[in-house]
C-alpha cells in the first residue's frame, strides 16, 4: 500500500509518504528522512488509513477486532495504546531529523471516540490550485488600460467640466479686468478730448483755456496753432510762441503726443501726457497676472506701451480716436493651470485614490483559499483574497470604496481569473462583490466582465463591505448575474443586511456562514446549538451552507459530526504575512 499526507512547515508543503513497512518525509522528489515500522504497527496505521476520518473515527473495540482477525491473536487496548504511541514518536523523529516544526500527533483521539489520521490525506495539489494565479495578474500597463476603458466616460466628462469652469472663470476675469480698464482709458480719451475741444473753442491767449487745462486727467500742456498765430498753454498760463522756439516741447522722451484738428476754424492742437502719470494710472488698474501688456495708439504713435507686446487678445477704439490693445502672451499656461487646480480640488479624493492605489498595485498579490469537502478532501472552488502588503485590510478596503475604485478592483480580480481560463485552469475561483458594485453604473461595468466569464465554473460572493443593503436595485442585478449562468454564493451570512427573506429572494447556490458562529462551538452545546438553528434555514431553503473560520481540528471534528462537510479556514490554508481583503 502506498499513501501520502500533507506536512505544512512554514508554508513549505512536505509530504509524510507510507509505503507498507516504511514512513519517510518527501520534499518534491527528495526522501528527508526515514522510519520503519514493525508490522503491528503497520497493521495499525493502514488500518487507520483505510478507515478513519475525521468525520468517521474508529473506536479502540474496533482496532482491536481487526487485529484479532488478521493475527488471530489476543490484543488488548494497552498494547494498542502502545503502538499508537510508537507510530507517534517515529514521526516525532521524521519531523526531528527534516526540521520541521509541527504539532500534529499524526494519530489523534483528542475527543475520546474513536482515532484517525491527523494529517490530510491527499496530494500538495489537492488543495493548492495546479496555477499560480499571481502569473495571470495584470501588469501596471495592462492596468492603467483597463482603467481608461472602464472609466474613459466619466474621465472625458469631468475634463469638460474642468475645462468648461477653467474657461468660463478665466473669461469672466478677463472679461471684467478688460472691461474695467477699457472704462478707464474711455474716460480718461473723453475727457482728453473734451478739453481739447475747450481749449480750442477759447482759442490763445484766453485765461479759459487755461482753466480748462486743470481740469485735464492727464494733459501736461498743450501747442495751439491758428490762422493768427500759435501759442503754448500750461496748467499756470497762456503765451503765444513761435513754433521754431517751442522744439522741447516735442523732444521730450518723457511725454506722449496726441493730435487734434479742427479744420473749419482752421486750428491744430498737440496735446502733451506724461507717460509717467498715464502708466502709473493704468498699472493700478491691471492684474499683471492675467494681462501682460497694454498699448494706446494714435495715428501711428503710442500714447501708452505698457509692458511687451506679445499676443494681442482684444483690441478697442476709443473716443480721441486712438486704439487700445490688450496683450497676454501666458493665457494657454493659465488655463492649463487653473485647470489643474480645479482638477485637484473637486477631484481631489478619486486622484489621491488613484494614485495610492497605483503605487500599491505592486504590493497587491492574490491568493486562493479554498473551500474544502470533507468527505472527500475535494475542492469545491477557491474564493480569490487579495493581500496588501503591509496594509490593513479595512484601510484598503475604504480607501477604495471612497474613491469608488472597489468595482474596479472587483474587475481586475475577474479578468485575472478570466486568464487563467484561457490558460486551461480548470480550477473554480470564487469573487467578493461588494452590494455598492451591483448599482447604477458600477453594475454596467462589472457586468460587462462577469458575461465574459464560463458559465458554471465561476462563484460571484456577495460581502458586507457597505452600507447599500439590498435594494431592489441589487436584487434585480443579482438575479441578472444568476442568468448568466454565474453560481451565487451569499458571504458573512448572519451578520449584515443578511436574512431570510433575503435568501428566498436570491436564491444563491450557497450560504457562507459568518466565523463568529464557528469559533465558539468548542465550548458546549448552546454554541452548537445557534449553529444547528441557523444552518437550519439552508437545509429548509435546499441552499448548501458553508461553514467558515475553521481553525482546529476540534471545529472540524464537530462540524463533520454534525454533518457539514463544506469548511473553509486557516486549518486548510493560512495566509502569508500580508493582509487579506
Amino acid at each position: 500500500m502506498h499513501c501520502s499526507f500533507n506536512i505544512n512547515n512554514n508554508n513549505e508543503s512536505l509530504q509524510l509518504i507510507y509505503n507498507e513497512e516504511k514512513i519517510y518525509i518527501k520534499n518534491n522528489s527528495n526522501k528527508i528522512s526515514e522510519e520503519s515500522l514493525n508490522s503491528k504497527e503497520s497493521f495499525v496505521f493502514k488500518y487507520l488509513i483505510e478507515h478513519s476520518s475525521i468525520s468517521n473515527p474508529q473506536s479502540a473495540r474496533d482496532v482491536e477486532e481487526s487485529f484479532k482477525l488478521h493475527f488471530d491473536e489476543e490484543f488488548s487496548l494497552y498494547a494498542l495504546k502502545n503502538i499508537i504511541a510508537s507510530i507517534r514518536k517515529k514521526y516525532r523523529n521524521l519531523c526531528k531529523k527534516a526540521k520541521i516544526d509541527n504539532n500534529s500527533e499524526l494519530i489523534s483521539n483528542l475527543y475520546k471516540v474513536g482515532y484517525f489520521i491527523d494529517l490530510d490525506k491527499s496530494s500538495t495539489n489537492c488543495v493548492a490550485p495546479k496555477y499560480d494565479i499571481n502569473q495571470f495578474k495584470p501588469s501596471q500597463i495592462e492596468m492603467l488600460k483597463m482603467m481608461f476603458n472602464t472609466y474613459h466616460r466619466e474621465l472625458i466628462k469631468a475634463l469638460i467640466t474642468v475645462f468648461t469652469v477653467s474657461s468660463f472663470f478665466l473669461f469672466v476675469v478677463y472679461f471684467f479686468q478688460i472691461l474695467y480698464t477699457t472704462k478707464i482709458a474711455d474716460e480718461y480719451s473723453e475727457n482728453t478730448k473734451h478739453i481739447a475741444e475747450e481749449i480750442m473753442l477759447y482759442g490763445c491767449d484766453n485765461q479759459g483755456a487755461v482753466h480748462s487745462l486743470r481740469h485735464s486727467l492727464n494733459l501736461d500742456s498743450v501747442i495751439m496753432t491758428t490762422s493768427y498765430g500759435s501759442c503754448y498753454i500750461s496748467k499756470t498760463r497762456s503765451k503765444m510762441v513761435d513754433l521754431d522756439q517751442v522744439d522741447d516741447f516735442y523732444d521730450s522722451t518723457d511725454f506722449a503726443y496726441s493730435r487734434f484738428a479742427d479744420t473749419k476754424r482752421d486750428i491744430d492742437l498737440t496735446v502733451r501726457i506724461s507717460t509717467r502719470s498715464i502708466e502709473a494710472r493704468y498699472k493700478n488698474s491691471l492684474l499683471p497676472l492675467l494681462v501682460d501688456s497694454v498699448s494706446i495708439q494714435k495715428n501711428g504713435y503710442y500714447i501708452l506701451n505698457l509692458g511687451e507686446e506679445s499676443k494681442a487678445i482684444y483690441q478697442t477704439p476709443l473716443p480721441t480716436g486712438a486704439t487700445i490693445t490688450f496683450y497676454s502672451d501666458d493665457i494657454v499656461v493659465l488655463w492649463t493651470a487653473l485647470s489643474l487646480i480645479l482638477a485637484t480640488l473637486l477631484y481631489r479624493s478619486y486622484i489621491l485614490g488613484f494614485m495610492i492605489y497605483l503605487f500599491r498595485w505592486k504590493h497587491i498579490s492574490f491568493e486562493e483559499e479554498p473551500i474544502i469537502n470533507t468527505e472527500d478532501n475535494s475542492v469545491l472552488y477557491y474564493e480569490l483574497l487579495s493581500r496588501v502588503r503591509n496594509v490593513g485590510v479595512l484601510s484598503f478596503i475604504n480607501t477604495m470604496r471612497r474613491t469608488n475604485l472597489l468595482t474596479f478592483h472587483t474587475i481586475l480580480l475577474i479578468e485575472t481569473v478570466r486568464k487563467a481560463k484561457l490558460h486551461n485552469s480548470h480550477e473554480i475561483y470564487g469573487v467578493n462583490v461588494c452590494p455598492s458594485a451591483l448599482v447604477g453604473s458600477n453594475f454596467a461595468r462589472l457586468r460587462e466582465h462577469l458575461a465574459a466569464m464560463e458559465a458554471n465554473e465561476f462563484v460571484v460572493e456577495i460581502t458586507e463591505y457597505s452600507n447599500i443593503g439590498y435594494g431592489c436595485e441589487v436584487i434585480d442585478n443579482i438575479k441578472d448575474i444568476k442568468k448568466l449562468g454565474i453560481t451565487i454564493a451569499l458571504d458573512d451570512f448572519g451578520t449584515g443586511n443578511n436574512n431570510i427573506e433575503i435568501i428566498n429572494v436570491i436564491s444563491p447556490a450557497y450560504l457562507k456562514l459568518d466565523r463568529c458562529f464557528v469559533k465558539d462551538i468548542e465550548s458546549g452545546e448552546h454554541h452548537q446549538g445557534v449553529l444547528l438553528n441557523i444552518s437550519e434555514i439552508g437545509r429548509l431553503s435546499n441552499i448548501t451552507m458553508i461553514y467558515e473560520g475553521v481553525e482546529t481540528r476540534r471545529q472540524q471534528y464537530i462540524l463533520c459530526q454534525l454533518g457539514y462537510n463544506l469548511h473553509q479556514g486557516y486549518l486548510y490554508s493560512r495566509p502569508n504575512d500580508s493582509e487579506e481583503q
